[in-house]
């Protein structure tokens, strides 16, 4: 019971804590209603979630007032990973939703973004049953990888009368209007060819199996299919001036650097290609892969996260291998198997090695 007590004790702090730092009015009114924790703040009321994430808060009903004062916002965190979690009531009163804010509720398939609601916060509907959802014309604020995790998102529209954002020739993503960025996609985004930039995440974790790049792409992020383990034809518009999928890669290339930029569990990395960016294989389903001798260098986390790596097949000799510039975050390559490639069966005992039978790669 005392040990009870000091965790009910620790988790009150916490939320004290939060409003001390968020809060520019504070009063210690915090209040529970079914089993959800909202504080008052500068006039208004924060739903800051149950005070307990995973006992079976099926329904979260959210009032618009509390003691006369309206919910406005609802805080980062405050419903992540309610696993039990079916359905959600956000009245029309609320102007923020955090972020993470309803990441991880596994079972929330439907949700209503009332109007008047201006900010979206990171993932704040990341990892949820979503198949559909609408953001309204008030929207200003809107992070990227909202819905980074949503495999079963089809269909994303954005209110015709939003003046910053837009879901332009019905391409089931959020765009940035003014500099036509795009922030958040799902498995069935098509990429309009007015898009000029693609931020990190925005196809994060979804079952995107095939993706087209315009040529109207001039700048794309790291982590850009980051677990995307389902994604198996990646094209590059052959008038594309930036990137390129060269020799049907199934990858993109910067074209000035030969720089790797994003690769999917089918790529095959052309030979002129010198170095892998960071992220660009990052928790991939990634089995087995074949390296040019002409690589150089192997970026950041460029392969984490891919724990089915086992094979990896090396076209340059093992004093290449061991030469070039591997960054941090490439567990899973270091952990693989390393295969030199030969001609020749080779009887030395330095090394393991491969060689081509009828154009698949075959251990000697």
């Amino acid at each position: 019971m005392k040990k009870r007590s000091s965790i009910i004790f620790s988790i009150l702090v916490a939320f004290i804590a939060m409003i001390l730092l968020s809060c520019s009015s504070v009063t210690n009114n915090l209040v529970e209603i079914d089993n959800i924790i909202y504080h008052e703040c500068d006039g208004y009321y924060v739903a800051d979630g149950p005070l307990k994430k995973n006992e079976d808060l099926y329904d979260a009903i959210i009032p618009e007032k509390i003691n006369g004062k309206y919910v406005k916002e609802i805080s980062d965190n405050a419903f992540d990973d309610c696993h039990y979690l079916v359905n959600v009531s956000i009245p029309s009163g609320v102007i923020t939703i955090g972020e993470w804010a309803f990441a991880g509720c596994w079972r929330l398939n439907n949700i209503t973004i009332p109007p008047g609601v201006t900010t979206i916060g990171h993932s704040a509907f990341g990892w949820t049953n979503l198949e559909e959802i609408i953001i309204p014309s008030s929207v200003e604020n809107a992070d990227s990888g909202l819905f980074s995790g949503c495999n079963k998102l089809e269909k994303i529209i954005v209110d015709e009368n939003n003046r910053k954002y837009d879901s332009r020739n019905n391409c089931n993503a959020i765009i940035k209007t003014e500099t036509n960025t795009m922030i958040s996609a799902c498995k069935n985004t098509i990429i309009p060819n007015t898009i000029k930039s693609i931020v990190q995440n925005a196809f994060g974790w979804t079952n995107l199996k095939e993706i087209k790049i315009p040529s109207s792409i001039e700048n794309l992020d790291a982590n850009l299919f980051i677990g995307c383990d389902e994604l198996e034809k990646i094209i590059v518009d052959e008038n594309n001036k930036k990137y390129d999928s060269r020799n049907n890669c199934n990858a993109i290339v910067e074209t000035e650097t030969n720089i790797l930029v994003s690769g999917c569990i089918n790529t095959i990395i052309p030979n002129t290609v010198t170095s892998i960016g960071n992220y660009a294989f990052g928790y991939s389903d990634l089995e087995k892969i074949i390296i040019p001798a002409n690589i150089t260098s192997i970026g950041k986390y460029a392969f984490y996260g891919c724990d089915e790596l086992e094979d990896v097949y090396y076209l340059g000799t093992l004093e290449q291998w061991n030469s070039f510039n591997l960054e941090e975050g490439n567990d899973n390559l270091i952990s693989a198997t390393c295969y030199i490639y030969s001609e020749t069966q080779q009887t030395d005992i330095t090394g393991l090695y491969w060689h081509y039978v009828d154009g698949v790669p075959t251990k000697w």
